[in-house]
């Protein structure tokens, strides 16, 4: 299930190129947010990280509990799934957050195709998602100020390279 989930937004992430960037405003509130969710695993406070998480339930399992039981674990040698180390979150939010885009209308187009990234992409804009692929990491967020929410993340800790 959920690998068959994860590998589909994956793939989508190859054909997503695009030429819009972030504002410096939009670009703090997505490094404000991750620095949030950072302080939020450090604490290991389950209930925070929840609100910073788009609540998604993909083939019965609820995938937001999979990524707060990845942050709090917090491991720098994993690299599947949902993988989160304090140190790739740093590495994020200080050497890549110029990277963030707008949702591409491709990887839109596919997400759609998936009921639970469709209920929440479609009330958005392209500028209200977004995302990031690095080293083989892979971010999706939606952007709604101080609601900002993590859609979607994989491979976190492959920015330790």
């Amino acid at each position: 299930m959920k690998n068959a989930i994860i590998t589909t937004v994956l793939s989508l992430f190859t054909l997503s190129a695009s030429a819009q960037s972030y504002s410096k405003t939009e670009l703090n509130t997505i490094q404000t947010f991750l620095a949030q969710f950072q302080q939020a695993a450090k604490s290991q406070d389950k209930e925070k990280l929840l609100t910073l998480i788009q609540p998604l339930e993909i083939e019965n399992q609820n995938i937001a509990n999979l990524i707060v039981e990845k942050a709090i674990k917090g491991d720098e040698k994993d690299n599947t799934n949902f993988a989160y180390s304090d140190k790739s979150m740093t590495i994020l939010y200080q050497d890549y957050i110029n990277q963030f885009e707008p949702l591409s209308e491709e990887l839109k187009n596919m997400l759609y195709q998936n009921d639970e990234f469709h209920k929440v992409i479609s009330k958005k804009t392209n500028r209200q998602v977004a995302m990031l692929e690095h080293e083989g990491a892979k971010v999706i967020i939606v952007l709604d100020g101080e609601n900002t929410k993590l859609l979607f993340w994989d491979k976190l800790n492959s920015l330790l390279k």
